[in-house]
């Protein structure tokens, strides 16, 4: 609310610190570079036209080299010696899994990127995480009664071995039943 002749004559406002885990090297990795462009070109484009109420946005990016035990290990760190006040991010489950104490802990804001995982919205579910997209079981009741009905009755599901492949598996294979079909088995194939 400060006009900015005020803000300029009594100093830059201090930025707000958004955190960012992505995985930068490791399986994820590409997910991880591409959802970082996006929050650079986000944050140039806040920042040009005066950030969040007068207060620029500062980007500390940090890699969690698609490792949980890393992950959370970063996300420690940018809460306790960074002190972030958001994080924003994410595209492993496994890895967002981890650190949703981290982020509960410190009463930290968690806007995930990318993790899909069912659990993070229903029995993991946080009030400082959240995340503004699909969810697994919707996808699965939306697409499988066609899947059923228009392609086959019996189905394999392969599918990538760790939470967020796991709950999309399980999703698919509930509704594939639900609309009369049979799921012969599953191959879950490693990151």
């Amino acid at each position: 609310l400060v006009p900015a002749s005020w803000r300029a004559a009594f100093g830059q406002a201090k930025p707000y610190k958004f955190g960012m885990l992505q995985p930068l090297s490791g399986v994820g990795a590409a997910v991880g570079k591409t959802a970082l462009v996006g929050a650079l070109m986000a944050t140039e484009r806040i920042n040009k036209s005066g950030g969040v109420n007068g207060r620029p946005i500062e980007l500390v990016v940090v890699d969690d080299e698609s490792k949980p035990s890393i992950g959370l290990r970063k996300a420690e760190k940018l809460v306790l010696e960074d002190k972030v006040d958001v994080h924003v991010g994410g595209v492993l489950s496994n890895i967002c899994l981890a650190c949703i104490p981290v982020w509960e802990e410190a009463k930290i804001v968690n806007m995930i990127g990318v993790c899909l995982d069912t659990t993070l919205t229903t029995t993991k579910c946080s009030r400082y995480s959240f995340r503004p997209f699909d969810y697994a079981p919707a996808r699965a009741a939306a697409f499988a009664p066609y899947l059923v009905g228009k392609m086959g009755k019996k189905w394999h599901i392969v599918f990538a071995d760790y939470t967020w492949g796991q709950s999309n598996r399980d999703a698919y294979a509930q509704e594939i039943k639900n609309a009369g079909g049979e799921v012969v088995g599953t191959t879950g194939i490693p990151l």
